[in-house]
Formats: C-alpha cells, structure tokens, sequence
C-alpha cells in the first residue's frame, strides 16, 4: 500500500483533479499522510522483530 500511495502521489493522473484545487490537494495530502504512517507503524514492526531476533542471536551465541 505504501508503493501505491506514493505511485498515486507522483502520477500525473489523479482521483480528483487539481481544477478542483482544495479538494484535489487535500485528497494528496490524505495519501501521504497515510503512506507516512503505514512508513512508520512498518518500521515499528520491525524495530519489535529486530530486537527479538537480535536477543535470540545473544543467547545463542553465550552458549556455545
């Protein structure tokens, strides 16, 4: 969905048009704000997986 929301943002065809200038910025604006927080709660996922995986690598290696 972030790959979608940014390619909508860039392409020259939008859903509303730009003659409708509020409405066709504020529909702009909603996409990136959308890709934006998808961005950030994607990066929190991971940051969560990273430290576990990171633990599990520090216990296994205190093993050996």
């Amino acid at each position: 969905m972030i790959i979608a929301s940014i390619l909508y943002f860039v392409s020259p065809v939008d859903l509303i048009p730009y003659f409708i200038l509020v409405v066709g910025c504020l529909v702009d604006a909603v996409v990136i704000a959308f890709a934006i927080n998808q961005l950030n709660a994607d990066i929190e996922k991971f940051k969560v997986w990273k430290e576990s995986n990171d633990n599990w690598n520090t216990d296994e290696k205190s093993t050996k």
